[in-house]
């Protein structure tokens, strides 16, 4: 192919909407529902999950670029009964 049979390309492929990802919320995290009592959070890049049980909930994989928005998503999750007994512990 010669220059000039390059000039009627697009500069790049269209990125598809599925890409892009969910819009964060201002804290920079989005918690998405998989099913029941396991959710999804993440920052845009990396994500995390969790599961809440009657006994407490189970954070999965928490990286560090999500933090405080872990706990963060967990306690304002509405259907979390077991929000009120989330803690930090390393």
């Amino acid at each position: 192919m010669s220059a000039t049979d390059t000039a009627t390309l697009p500069d790049y492929a269209p990125l598809p909407e599925s890409a892009v990802g969910p819009t964060l919320n201002e804290q920079g995290y989005y918690v998405g529902r998989v099913e029941r009592n396991l959710y999804y959070v993440t920052d845009g890049t990396y994500m995390s999950a969790f599961l809440t049980t009657s006994d407490g909930v189970v954070v999965l994989d928490a990286p560090p670029t999500l933090g405080n928005n872990i706990q963060r998503a967990i306690t304002t999750t509405p259907t979390t009964s077991a929000r009120r007994r989330c803690s930090t512990r390393t």
